[in-house]
């Protein structure tokens, strides 16, 4: 009779990962522990992503591609890394890319991202969406009038910025993969 198997421990990169997949946006240190703790029950040091980010540097540069998905650095319009703000190495170009004059519309990626989530049942309300459902509308609405009024906002911000992403993913595009994914310099 073969006992119930217990679940593996999951790596640290696999938990920021999920944290970045449940989001689906590039987010700051502060907001991925936030995800991680609150979904997971456990508590990620700050100083963890140094070594992330090393490592899987040191493994592109070795392989050339990973076929793994690893964190990166968001990327900055003019191809440097964003300093604090983590992505997924899986993700296109666009969807690393983080402009500076525009974090309102980064904040409600996040949001957006984790309303769906919620609504898919794979997370429950977590407490950085409330605050940044705050920081954006002055409110904590419920889950239908929250994706609505995100969506509007998304639309509004995507509309207003769309010539300097295009811009910026032109200026990136040109850069080597290594670049895309860690930053320039």
């Amino acid at each position: 009779m073969a006992g119930a198997e217990s679940p593996q421990p999951r790596s640290r990169l696999e938990l920021v990962l999920e944290a970045l997949a449940l989001a689906d946006a590039p987010l700051r240190g502060r907001e991925v522990r936030q995800i991680v703790a609150e979904h997971t029950g456990i508590a990620l040091s700050a100083e963890i992503f140094g070594p992330l980010l090393s490592r899987a540097r040191a493994a592109h540069e070795h392989a050339g591609r990973s076929s793994q998905p690893t964190i990166v650095r968001a990327i900055v319009a003019n191809g440097t890394a964003a300093r604090g703000l983590y992505a997924r190495s899986d993700w296109p170009l666009q969807r690393r890319l983080v402009l500076p004059e525009a974090d309102v519309l980064r904040g409600a990626r996040v949001v957006s991202g984790l309303l769906a989530a919620e609504a898919r049942g794979a997370i429950p309300r977590l407490s950085l969406t409330t605050e940044l459902l705050r920081q954006l509308l002055g409110v904590d609405p419920d889950i239908g009038t929250a994706q609505i009024r995100i969506r509007a906002l998304l639309g509004r911000e995507e509309q207003s910025l769309r010539a300097v992403e295009r811009a910026a993913i032109q200026n990136c595009a040109g850069l080597s993969r290594l670049d895309q994914l860690f930053g320039r310099g």
